[in-house]
């Protein structure tokens, strides 16, 4: 097992960029956890290695010539697996999203704040967006919490902590989500044209 610093240094990349590559793949837990800790084992480095495109000791340039390098597709059930577990993970990360908008408003009561958090279409990859709490005359509109600054300062010093506490983990979920949600839909569509060759690749053997 090697800690997020020692992958880093290993593969030539920023600790940030390990951290990135934890969390895209389901592993937002460790990603969390410090430098030292010994969390990564050989498998997830050599997944890691793949994603980054490293080759050798080194980062392949872009455009640089793979002569001489073996093309590995990766196994369809690999990659089945690997789906099951984004769906897993994206199911978790919904029922996380909407554990954080309950605490919201059972902290705070509809309309008392000047901004609620509120869910988008699963099609987004930012899932907990802030709205404008609706006022009589108007409806709710899309924002962002330093768009209502001054109402938040007017806020109790203990109000505007937690409000200020809840921006900080939103902003981490939605990363969470945004990365588990786009690597999934790639894999999917990874998986539906491997299909689709494979059936012409038939087609064709068939008809010559």
């Amino acid at each position: 097992m090697r800690t997020i610093a020692e992958t880093a240094h290993e593969l030539g990349v920023s600790e940030a960029q390990v951290r990135d590559w934890l969390r895209s793949s389901g592993h937002g837990d460790l990603a969390q956890g410090a430098a030292d800790q010994r969390v990564i084992d050989g498998q997830m480095i050599l997944s890691m290695r793949k994603r980054l495109g490293l080759y050798g000791d080194r980062p392949r340039l872009p455009g640089e010539s793979l002569a001489g390098q073996a093309f590995e597709e990766t196994p369809m059930p690999e990659l089945q697996q690997r789906l099951q577990g984004l769906q897993t993970r994206k199911a978790e990360l919904l029922a996380q999203g909407e554990r954080m908008r309950v605490a919201w408003f059972e902290a705070f009561p509809q309309r008392s704040m000047p901004v609620y958090p509120a869910r988008t279409s699963h099609e987004s990859h930012t899932y907990l967006r802030w709205r404008r709490s609706a006022g009589a005359s108007k409806r709710a509109s899309r924002c962002e919490l330093a768009d209502v600054e001054e109402r938040i300062l007017a806020l109790p010093r203990a109000v505007r902590e937690q409000v200020l506490e809840f921006e900080r983990r939103r902003i981490q979920f939605n990363l969470d989500f945004a990365c588990c949600a786009y690597e999934l839909s790639r894999v999917e569509d990874l998986i539906r044209h491997r299909s689709n060759l494979g059936k012409l690749r038939k087609a064709h053997r068939e008809a010559a």
